[in-house]
């Protein structure tokens, strides 16, 4: 734990020039270290201090019920984490935890990636619907903030129409149709 205090640390190391005293810390990956409750419950209080963290990783552990369930405590009181992967455990994680954390992720709308072997379908169909939304959304604001090409109505009318009587639009003058009619 002394490197992940360190990470998140309010002062600068002194031997250092670092960006560890900015609270940094995106992304945590610790699998198959043999990760078990005890440590994972002193180090979600120490990601809880991690206000920018986005990607967390705790596949192929010793995880169990005990842990998870207050996992997904953080996980609802986190507002920045976009993936979590909790595949691969080397036991099966109970239906009691696997419901909390799947109602816990309902009503997270910032997770993108999720992953947990779940004992029952449901849970992993309903995990893919918030996934599917989540994702959605963000393509929603990535086309929302896409530039629009305008298109200029009143220029294109001009063009195309050449009536002499302001608002009438005549197709027979125009040069789309005069090319078709003097082609016969």
């Amino acid at each position: 734990y002394p490197l992940c205090a360190l990470a998140v640390s309010d002062e600068r190391p002194v031997s250092t020039q670092s960006t560890w005293g900015k609270k940094t810390l995106r992304t945590f990956e610790l699998v198959n270290i043999g990760l078990t409750d005890a440590m994972l419950m002193n180090l979600l209080r120490v990601l809880d201090q991690c206000p920018v963290i986005e990607k967390l990783n705790f596949e192929t552990n010793q995880l169990t019920e005990k842990s998870i369930v207050p996992l997904s405590k953080f996980m609802g009181r986190n507002k920045s984490i976009t993936e979590l992967r909790l595949s691969n455990q080397l036991k099966s994680v109970s239906t009691t935890a696997c419901r909390e954390m799947v109602n816990v992720l309902r009503n997270n709308k910032k997770i993108l990636r999720f992953s947990m072997d779940f004992r029952e379908k449901i849970f992993q169909e309903k995990v893919d619907r918030v996934l599917m939304v989540n994702w959605n959304e963000v393509r929603k604001k990535r086309m929302a903030n896409k530039p629009k090409k305008k298109i200029d109505v009143q220029a294109l009318y001009k063009q195309t129409n050449r009536s002499k009587i302001e608002g009438i639009f005549n197709i027979c003058n125009s040069r789309a149709m005069g090319k078709i009619t003097n082609a016969r």
